[in-house]
């Protein structure tokens, strides 16, 4: 009993410091996690941010298409009509 006594004593002061170890590794992650979440709502925006930028990129595109396309169109009739 006594060799058994004497192994759980010298594990216990051969791991006193787990605990503390354990704490700082918590916190650590902790830390980490609370930047991951702040990473992602920055990334949140910036997608909404882009998003909006495709939406107003694409209905100027679609614009200037349209305004080309009845350019190209009306450009002879207006050419003719003027005498050109």
């Amino acid at each position: 009993m006594k060799v058994v006594k004497h192994r759980l004593d010298q594990w216990d002061r051969r791991h006193e410091h787990s605990p503390e170890r354990l704490t700082k590794l918590e916190q650590q992650f902790e830390n980490q996690a609370d930047k991951l979440d702040h990473l992602e709502e920055g990334i949140s925006k910036i997608n909404a941010a882009v998003e909006n930028m495709g939406a107003k990129i694409t209905w100027g595109l679609g614009a200037a298409a349209t305004i080309m396309v009845m350019f190209d169109k009306f450009w002879p009739l207006l050419m003719k009509g003027l005498g050109s």
